[in-house]
């Protein structure tokens, strides 16, 4: 009979704890496409996320495919809230609510962007995050997408969004 427990204890955790699941026990998220009517839906969502790296990443990513994880952990992380301090960094929804709401252009954007450089290089201690930028050809890249989301056309879900690329060495 001790036996019989064993074994069933065994499998509970091996099932449980161990055995990745087959992608069965959860439905896979769609995303919403943008409206025909050129409305600006594009289905983005932001889900708060808590920080992991290492062993507890590692950890987290096997344990949330196996059924423990489907059912208890990954309803708990997708829970999980956490105000940080310091910097705000807007999301590409934010974004895109503000400009479709007109809350905010991307041109008072890129004037934001290029002002927050130019600080930062002026600082005692400069910056330098980003090298080269043309400041000219940034605002007028921004006004061409401020009159598109003005027509209710912009070209895709990134227009506007400022982007940076990271360069391996200065040209």
């Amino acid at each position: 009979m001790e036996l019989i427990w064993l074994v069933l204890l065994v499998l509970v955790l091996y099932f449980g704890l161990f055995h990745r699941g087959s992608g069965g026990w959860t439905k896979p998220e769609v995303r919403e496409k943008g409206t025909a009517d050129g409305s600006l839906r594009y289905g983005f969502t932001d889900i708060p996320a808590m920080r992991l790296s290492g062993l507890s990443l590692n950890v987290t990513a096997h344990l949330s495919n196996t059924i423990f994880g489907q059912l208890i952990l990954v309803p708990l992380i997708m829970s999980v809230t956490e105000e940080r301090p310091g910097f705000n960094f807007k999301s590409i929804s934010d974004f895109l609510e503000g400009y479709k709401s007109g809350k905010i252009t991307p041109t008072q954007v890129a004037k934001n962007i290029i002002s927050a450089l130019e600080d930062a290089d002026q600082a005692v201690m400069p910056l330098r995050a980003i090298v080269q930028y043309e400041g000219d050809q940034i605002i007028k890249m921004a006004e061409a997408s401020t009159a598109r989301y003005r027509a209710n056309a912009p070209l895709s879900p990134l227009d506007g969004i400022p982007v940076c690329l990271k360069e391996e060495i200065k040209v």
